[in-house]
């Protein structure tokens, strides 16, 4: 978190921060911060997310892309107070998440699965003699 980076106190809206990169890796497959050197990322880190990096969280789909900049918002009074209230933020979303899921899943990663689909059509079909000899422990 910003704060923390300047070696400011912190409290539990720094948690809250670190779980939004969390969130912002597990959406996009990249870290937020992205400099060459631990200290050019420490820098980023001391201002928070900069024009280009609040873009990319922009086009994030919802919620995420509306949980992870509140709680990335360099001003601490603009951020989460409690997880609670960043969980209210989740909570429909994840109850109500089966087919949200699919769609997100698919918006994410719909190109890696279609080719991932298309492999394992190409693959030879396993006989199921052979998986039976396996899990035997035969050997064969």
């Amino acid at each position: 978190a910003p704060e923390q980076a300047r070696g400011l106190e912190v409290d539990g809206r720094a948690d809250l921060y670190s779980l939004a990169l969390v969130l912002y890796y597990c959406c996009t497959g990249t870290p937020l911060y992205t400099a060459e050197g631990v200290y050019e990322r420490l820098m980023q880190a001391a201002v928070g997310p900069g024009a280009p990096e609040r873009a990319v969280i922009q086009r994030l789909p919802k919620p995420f892309s509306t949980v992870i900049q509140r709680a990335t918002d360099p001003d601490l009074g603009r951020r989460y107070p409690s997880a609670r209230e960043m969980a209210a933020d989740l909570k429909n979303w994840a109850l109500h998440g089966a087919t949200p899921t699919a769609h997100l899943v698919n918006e994410l990663f719909g190109d890696e699965l279609k080719e991932e689909a298309r492999r394992l059509a190409t693959c030879p079909a396993v006989e199921s003699q052979e998986l039976v000899s396996y899990s035997s422990g035969d050997g064969r």
